[in-house]
């Protein structure tokens, strides 16, 4: 989902486990495979454009989708 200049991405692993990613805007779709550097996530973000707070999310400069 886009908003603010964000995109926000739920990522799954390989093993199940989820994450939340925040990077710049880009179009990225449901199912898309993508690698992104690992950082350390925020705890209890709270985006005021989705009207939402994660308990944790990774702010990263971007990912690259898998072709």
């Amino acid at each position: 989902m886009n908003s603010g200049g964000y995109t926000y991405v739920e990522a799954q692993d390989e093993k199940g486990q989820k994450t939340w990613l925040a990077l710049p805007e880009l179009k990225v779709k449901v199912g898309d495979s993508i690698e992104f550097p690992e950082t350390p996530p925020l705890a209890n973000f709270q985006s005021k454009t989705l009207n939402r707070t994660f308990e944790k999310i990774s702010f990263i400069p971007g990912i690259r989708i898998v072709k």
